[in-house]
């Protein structure tokens, strides 16, 4: 805009505003021309960007396209997570636009949100050209088994067990998840259902060797369970486990199981009015030395288990969520077996 030149003129005739009305005329044009995709792009004001493209006129709307999603390339490259949102939004207004959902894929793969990945490549299957399909089918089965590992390490066996039965049932690679799907079921004790699985692949070609060897194995562990007069639940303690007792029908206790401790350790301050056999015994633990009580329970209560007399000893003991340890005098008196997986304590009298 050209802006007139002002005469001189004296301020006793000329208004002051007259003078100023061309800088606020500039200074309109200016805001005016700064609002663009560009540069609402270049200040990430994505919201608007999205708003003006949409507004945009068809001639341009494949060039606001193209800007868009180089932007999004290169914050997805840049920040990747804080991209989802913006990524997502753009997919919803351009569902077709598969550089998104790749982008998108990408990026939940990398962060491990790999329930997230399938449904994008379920998203991107829908909108993909037969070149396409072949690479999401290699990748799909990489994030398939990416999964599984993570469900596993992070124990989440409920949601596992799920997302292998979907995958048999969309028919992926049936007899290798359907023998995976087995070994859960074997891995927590849950033979009924292993077995079930078992059976189906006894015209498997490439499993039925793999799979009597597992029928038999589950055969061998039913029979030793069966051994088993007691099976007492476990209360997982991190790495430890503990399990709950009653002493003298009236101190309800949790202690941590301890193959390594001589004697049965119990807090002193979470106990009262036990008869005392000796004072000032020394125990060796792995904090190191102790001193202790021993002293003598007229009951001692672990599950539907009752001992009478059983000696434990009294320390300080410090943890935050148990009160003390079962030690072997407890346990010399059982043939046990502790399943970690099943968070679960076997016993049988001794012969």
């Amino acid at each position: 805009m050209t802006i007139p030149l002002i005469e001189p003129i004296s301020i006793e005739t000329a208004p002051t505003q007259d003078i100023k009305t061309p800088k606020v005329q500039q200074k309109v044009v200016h805001q005016e021309r700064e609002k663009t995709l560009t540069s609402l792009l270049k200040n990430n004001f994505f919201d608007e960007a999205l708003e003006y493209y949409l507004n945009s006129d068809e001639v341009k709307l494949k060039q606001y396209k193209v800007e868009i999603l180089n932007y999004l390339k290169l914050r997805a490259k840049v920040k990747p997570i804080e991209s989802i949102k913006q990524l997502k939004q753009f997919a919803e207004v351009e569902p077709e636009e598969r550089d998104i959902l790749w982008l998108l894929l990408k990026i939940y793969r990398d962060d491990k949100q790999y329930a997230k990945a399938l449904e994008t490549i379920n998203t991107l299957q829908e909108y993909s050209v037969e070149a396409s399909l072949s690479k999401l089918k290699k990748i799909s089965t990489q994030i398939h088994q990416l999964y599984i590992d993570e469900l596993e390490k992070s124990k989440e066996y409920a949601t596992l067990i799920t997302f292998l039965q979907q995958l048999i049932d969309d028919n992926h690679d049936e007899g290798y998840y359907i023998f995976k799907l087995a070994s859960l079921h074997h891995m927590l004790h849950q033979y009924d259902e292993s077995k079930q699985y078992l059976q189906e692949l006894s015209y498997d070609t490439l499993y039925t060797a793999q799979a009597n060897d597992l029928l038999e194995k589950i055969a061998q562990e039913q029979e030793i369970f069966q051994e088993y007069k007691y099976k007492i639940p476990l209360k997982r303690e991190g790495v430890h486990f503990s399990v709950a007792v009653t002493i003298n029908e009236m101190y309800n206790l949790q202690l941590l199981l301890d193959t390594g401790a001589t004697y049965t350790l119990i807090d002193s301050n979470r106990v009262s009015e036990l008869p005392l056999i000796r004072e000032d015994i020394i125990l060796q633990t792995a904090a190191g030395n102790i001193s202790a009580n021993l002293a003598k329970t007229e009951s001692f209560k672990l599950d539907s288990i009752v001992l009478k007399g059983l000696e434990v000893t009294l320390a300080s003991f410090e943890h935050q969520s148990t009160d003390g340890l079962l030690g072997m005098n407890f346990f010399r008196r059982y043939k046990f077996l502790i399943d970690q997986e099943e968070a679960m304590l076997y016993l049988k009298n001794r012969e």
